[in-house]
Formats: structure tokens, sequence, C-alpha cells
């Protein structure tokens, strides 16, 4: 079969001769089914420069050289579990010592603890 021909995904395929079309697996809920493409890269640039944002006031604020001419900083945006969203242009090893410490406040404090809005510094 030629390349142009192939399908794209292995839904194209068709079943074969006997067998039935296997069923589309529900949607889990709490997810998204799907993104538009366009609303997700604008949500997207939004958190990179909130981080940006945050990393340069860092650097503004900061008396320290090492944080203001160096830009040994980073900011990021975790999401309640401790999972990375968004990081800014910076030292992205510094990244894990900003969800390590989330993560252990999102167990420490358990379901009751935190609550929508709640900010970790």
């Amino acid at each position: 079969m030629p390349l142009a021909s192939r399908p794209k995904t292995l839904r194209a395929l068709r079943p074969r001769a006997g067998k039935p079309a296997p069923r589309p697996r529900p949607a889990r809920a709490g997810r998204a089914t799907a993104a538009d493409p366009i609303t997700t890269e604008i949500i997207l640039g939004a958190f990179e420069t909130i981080c940006y944002e945050m990393a340069t006031h860092v650097s503004l604020t900061a008396t320290t050289p090492i944080l203001n001419q160096s830009n040994e900083r980073n900011a990021t945006i975790l999401d309640g579990t401790g999972q990375l969203a968004a990081l800014s242009v910076g030292i992205p090893q510094f990244m894990l010592s900003s969800t390590l410490p989330v993560r252990f406040a999102v167990e420490f404090f358990g379901d009751g603890g935190l609550f929508e809005g709640d900010v970790l510094v």
C-alpha cells in the first residue's frame, strides 16, 4: 500500500470481515472530549505569560545578584495535584523544586485542607 493511501489512525482501519466494528470508548467523567486548538493555544500563551511575569517580578524585587542579574530563577503554574501546567523561561531544573513541595502540601493538607483559589508560595 503506498504511503499516501495508508490510514492515518487506527480508527480509520476497517474491521475484518465477520468481526463487528469496534465501539468507541465512552468519555471519562471530568475530562473534556475535545479541545479547540485555537482556544488551547490562547490559554497556553496566557499561562506562559503569567509565568514570565512572575519570574520577572522575582528578579525585580530580589536583592541578591544571583536572582536579579543571572536569570537563575523560574516560575511555574501547577494544577491541584502538583502536575506542571506552565513554565517560564529560565532554568528548567528549578521546575522540580516547585513541583515536589506542592505535591507534598497537597498530600499534607488532604482533601479538605485546600480549597479552590488557594495559592501556595
